[in-house]
């Protein structure tokens, strides 16, 4: 393979960093966000808002439809640039999105206890979402655009709820609405630019784009399941106060999730080439998943010996139980890096729909699991059933895998697990 020059690889480099950088931002930002919902909701109101986004977050991926990630990738080889696909795909999002939303309100009106004008409001929020092209920067390779606009959502959703939102779920909700129509506007201004070098291909027709969107879509709304059900469950068996303490640690636990995210997208970049080449794959793959393993064990001890300490700090001690309910999400943490990895390493394979069906069969593993908790009134069990689900999705990733690959990936696998899993009593004792 002939090395790259040292200045664009360089440059590859800077946008990694530069991209990384933005979303590290962006996330704490929010993280920053849930902190000023937590201070200012009660328990029982800050559980009616974690329902609603539970249901919202379903629904956006409904209205997206895996449409953004094929959008994305064929732009730039259109005919016309990127203007000739954003028609069909505008149209099909925004038709999308207008179902998504009565589905949602259908939804919350359901599994929501008294949502009042929160669920519409956040519900609003679907449309905006779909009208964001900040994906367009991407596609043009400004790097830098692209991580400006990450933040645009987050920085006005903090900067509303600081000064401008009541202490209610429906001002915060009103922020929430406002913030992601702001970072919807911010994205459109040169957003129809012409891309540098405008490929040849016709424009895809809307049922070529939803075709190839659907099967990303299921994998997404498996994974989007995963990080509600739960907290919907807490709420309607157990009710909206537990639900809160348990959406205050989930969005903890995922704002760990960065860099295993943006381990899987290098991946996915990194492994497509060499899915020929079965050893240098399972040795790329390998170190991956070493890397990516340790670093979630360590950010699974880290959370775990600081909870204690850190929960009450950061809100006041408010919102008791948080504390145990984020030891207790570690687990899912540390299984999440390399999840994240195995499913990029599949989808680069090719293999989309057997890692759908492995998705399919966590999920209903981790569904049993947490039905069961919430039946018995205890939501840090609920928190070990979403363990138990990536648990069962690992190993069946695994047995997915090419057998060099298997094999190559699985020591690393676990010496991570391992060493985690003997400092763990050292941790919850500390």
């Amino acid at each position: 393979m002939r090395a790259l020059p040292a200045a664009r690889a360089g440059n590859r480099l800077a946008d990694v960093l530069l991209l990384g950088g933005g979303r590290a931002l962006a996330a704490l930002l929010g993280f920053l966000a849930v902190r000023e919902i937590a201070l200012r909701l009660d328990p029982g109101d800050l559980g009616l808002w974690g329902m609603i986004l539970a249901v919202q977050g379903l629904c956006l991926h409904l209205g997206e439809a895996g449409l953004r990630s094929v959008a994305t990738a064929e732009a730039g080889r259109m005919e016309g640039g990127t203007a000739a696909i954003l028609r069909p795909y505008l149209a099909l999002r925004l038709c999308l999105s207008v179902l998504a939303v009565l589905a949602g309100w259908v939804a919350g009106l359901l599994l929501v206890p008294e949502p009042g004008m929160a669920l519409p409001l956040v519900l609003a929020s679907i449309p905006a979402v779909a009208l964001q092209l900040d994906w367009l920067a991407l596609v043009r390779g400004d790097n830098g655009r692209a991580a400006a606009l990450l933040l645009v959502r987050p920085a006005c959703f903090l900067l509303l709820l600081m000064v401008a939102a009541p202490a209610t779920p429906e001002g915060v909700a009103t922020a929430f609405l406002a913030a992601w129509w702001l970072a919807a506007l911010a994205s459109w201004p040169g957003a129809l630019a012409p891309p540098k070098a405008p490929g040849r291909d016709p424009p895809p027709r809307w049922r070529a784009l939803l075709s190839a969107g659907l099967p990303l879509a299921g994998t997404t709304l498996v994974n989007q399941a995963m990080l509600g059900l739960d907290l919907l469950l807490a709420g309607l068996l157990i009710g909206p106060a537990a639900a809160g303490g348990y959406w205050l640690a989930a969005s903890m636990a995922v704002a760990g999730l960065v860099l295993a995210n943006a381990q899987g997208q290098l991946a996915l970049a990194r492994l497509g080439p060499l899915r020929d080449n079965e050893q240098k794959f399972a040795a790329s793959l390998a170190a991956g998943c070493r890397a990516t393993s340790l670093l979630g064990a360590a950010l699974a001890l880290l959370g775990t010996a600081a909870a204690p300490l850190a929960v009450p700090l950061l809100f006041a001690g408010r919102h008791d139980g948080t504390a145990l309910l984020l030891a207790m999400l570690m687990p899912w943490l540390a299984l999440q890096h390399p999840s994240t990895l195995l499913q990029s390493a599949l989808a680069a394979t090719g293999e989309r729909p057997d890692l759908l069906r492995a998705s399919l069969a966590a999920l209903a593993i981790f569904a049993a699991a947490a039905t069961a908790a919430a039946l018995a009134g205890s939501p840090p069990a609920m928190a070990l059933a979403r363990a138990l689900g990536e648990a069962v999705r690992v190993a069946l990733l695994l047995r997915l895998l090419p057998p060099e690959a298997r094999r190559a990936t699985l020591p690393p696998l676990l010496m991570a697990g391992a060493g985690w899993g003997a400092l763990l009593p050292v941790s919850l004792a500390g």
